[in-house]
């Protein structure tokens, strides 16, 4: 799976199967029904147990770009994005360094 991020606005693209591209900044759904079967066509050879687990992020993604531009971010003083790591989960304090890693997570969807 290949993702890419848009860094203003903090927002996945996910690269699917047939050149697809999902650019979560360009949705408002939030349905676990609608991702799950969107995430199922873009991705046909995927199993279900791991569309699943994708279906979480992508709304948090979702309702994080608009959190993100509620805010009003001037994005000429923001730092320049050249992260070259990408972690998911707990445990990268270490990281924390600008320009260094995205870090995502960790979430919650209770």
């Amino acid at each position: 799976m290949i993702c890419g991020f848009e860094t203003d606005e903090d927002a996945m693209i996910l690269h699917g199967a047939n050149k697809e591209m999902l650019n979560l900044a360009e949705s408002k759904e939030l349905t676990e029904e609608y991702w799950m079967n969107k995430l199922r066509a873009t991705y046909p050879d995927m199993p279900d147990r791991i569309l699943q687990d994708l279906v979480p992020l992508v709304i948090g993604n979702i309702e994080h770009i608009s959190d993100v531009r509620a805010l009003h971010r001037n994005l000429d003083l923001d730092t320049v994005h050249r992260e070259w790591i990408v972690c998911i989960g707990r445990g990268f304090d270490f990281l924390h360094i600008p320009n260094m890693a995205l870090i995502v997570g960790p979430y919650s969807r209770t």
